[in-house]
């Protein structure tokens, strides 16, 4: 009984790691499309975050958050911050289309 038990707890143990892993990558590799498609650098980030949070961040921050994991300074990006870029870079695309739309030349 014991054996089984054991077994059973390595197994799922092995799956939140992987699954946990995972999230990591999925978040690592959303941040990086995000700056890649806005065209924004780890110093843009991490100001609009800092505006929206009012809490301090840094560049360098950002850079650990997209990092690659082999590196010993690579940090996993929270749930947090995608949300509040994915959210603050919309608006901001909308709003350029926007004032670009409506340009009165004269």
């Amino acid at each position: 009984m014991y054996a089984i038990t054991y077994g059973y707890k390595r197994n799922v143990t092995k799956f939140f790691i992987y699954k946990i892993m995972t999230e990591i990558d999925r978040n690592k590799m959303r941040l990086k499309k995000l700056m890649l498609r806005h065209g924004k650098t780890s110093r843009h980030i991490a100001a609009l975050l800092a505006r929206v949070t009012g809490d301090p961040l840094s560049a360098r921050t950002v850079q650990s958050w997209s990092a690659s994991p082999e590196l010993v300074s690579a940090r996993p990006c929270p749930g947090w911050a995608l949300y509040i870029l994915e959210t603050e870079l919309q608006i901001i695309a909308e709003e350029n289309l926007m004032n670009s739309s409506f340009k009165i030349t004269e």
